[in-house]
Parts: C-alpha cells; sequence; structure tokens
C-alpha cells in the first residue's frame, strides 16, 4: 500500500492530477492499512518529500455494547 501511495505521488501531474493533493482515507483493516500509510517515513524509505499527504481519514470503531 505505501509502495502505491508512492506510485500515485511520483505519476500524478501524468494523469492529470496534482501530488499536492493526495488523501488516504480506510474504514476497519483498511484503515489500519492507511494508518501504515499516514505513519511512513517517505524521505527515509522512498526518497520522497517528507510530507507527501494532504490529508487522511481512518475510520475503525467498535461496535457498541448490546
Amino acid at each position: 500500500v505505501r509502495r502505491a501511495v508512492a506510485h500515485v505521488y511520483k505519476h500524478a501531474r501524468e494523469w492529470g492530477g496534482d501530488p499536492g493533493q493526495v488523501f488516504v482515507l480506510g474504514h476497519s483493516s483498511g484503515g489500519h492499512l492507511a494508518s501504515c500509510v499516514v505513519t511512513t517515513d517517505w524521505a527515509k524509505d522512498f526518497g520522497l518529500p517528507a510530507r507527501i499527504l494532504k490529508g487522511a481519514t481512518l475510520c475503525s470503531g467498535l461496535p457498541p455494547p448490546c
């Protein structure tokens, strides 16, 4: 997932996108994967600017007790 986000950032302009507008979101296990993306050291791991994400929404709540 982190490699996919790095790929999107690197190629966004080729696809008509803006690399300064990369957001991630996830729910349940997707929230876990998105949290891995949010905590990535982009400069160390991918040679990218330290902050490539514009924002993130992570949703993963426990159901209320019955």
